[in-house]
């Protein structure tokens, strides 16, 4: 078994699939597992990290990168599979090539967006290219909707505020921290609507009778809300979390938001439970995932 130089070798995802599948079928000793090559990023190219030459079998072993967390295995190819990969090199330019498609050229960011997985560094044509590391995922902003009915729930929604931020850490806009005497409220309702990545609509029953009534704040904000509920296809912005129930079990909404999917946090001895699923409504991180569709069955 001899050490060879991969060159800047690499693999797209539809390349490592087709490698495998024949592995498989050749019944070579090192493979991949099919669920975990389905899952991987289609837009992304898979670099060789090592390869070796096993003259005893005629076949390449290669190590290839998955992942920024140095995730790697390891797969056996024919000597032609393995000749015909492409090759990532860098151009005086200050572009990365790839040798199999010599007319595309691309900026090293531009070639970490569309072909590689952010790793720290790789190596192409035989230099050692350091790329910037993956930005963290941007941090949700999120407006409050509420009434202020007593100041118990002020109160309430304070500290609802305050844990999102501080423990969540979330960027919550909230009328008691953003607002000061002056300040034009119409205005400050409509921006902080239109910038926030999610609203939270604080649904305790005086803020529906107010917003089926439009009237004061309250009012004025289902006024401005309604259209962008309505209208905007991205229906996962506006989270209604209700607080009181209906007398047949059902959340107490506001009219106009009666067909949504809404968050229930008026138990105190499930509430932790509760805000987790706030948690990661906000920052789009649902509990339970689809799992990757599996490969259709061969039929007779």
């Amino acid at each position: 078994m001899e050490v060879i130089n991969a060159n800047g070798k690499c693999f797209t995802k539809t390349e490592l699939i087709s490698a495998n599948n024949t592995a498989i079928e050749e019944e070579r000793n090192r493979k991949l597992n099919e669920d975990y090559l389905e899952s991987l990023p289609e837009n992304y190219l898979y670099p060789i990290a090592l390869a070796l030459d096993e003259h005893d079998r005629g076949e390449i072993r290669v190590q290839i990168i998955f992942d920024d967390k140095g995730t790697t295995g390891f797969l056996d190819m024919s000597k032609k599979r393995y000749n015909l990969l492409p090759v990532a090199e860098m151009c005086n330019d200050g572009t990365v090539r790839l040798k199999r498609n010599p007319n595309e050229r691309l900026t090293l960011e531009e070639y970490q967006t569309k072909y590689l997985v952010n790793y720290k560094s790789v190596k192409i044509g035989g230099e050692i290219i350091h790329l910037p590391a993956e930005e963290e995922k941007k941090v949700p902003k999120v407006f409050i909707s509420y009434s202020w009915s007593s100041e118990y729930h002020k109160n309430w929604v304070l500290d609802l505020a305050t844990r999102l931020r501080v423990n969540s850490g979330v960027e919550v806009i909230l009328d008691v921290w953003a607002t000061n005497y002056g300040h034009d409220r119409f205005a400050f309702m409509e921006n902080s609507i239109r910038e926030a990545d999610k609203v939270l609509i604080i649904c305790d029953a005086d803020y529906c009778q107010k917003a089926n009534q439009r009237k004061g704040g309250v009012g004025t904000e289902t006024t401005i809300i309604t259209p962008h509920v309505y209208q905007n296809t991205e229906q996962s912005k506006f989270i209604p979390i209700a607080l009181v129930k209906n007398s047949d079990g059902s959340y107490l909404l506001p009219d106009f938001l009666n067909s949504k999917f809404a968050l229930g946090m008026m138990e105190s001895e499930n509430f932790e439970k509760q805000y987790n699923s706030l948690e990661r409504a906000v920052w789009e991180e649902p509990l339970l995932v689809a799992p990757v569709i599996g490969k259709k069955p061969k039929f007779k």
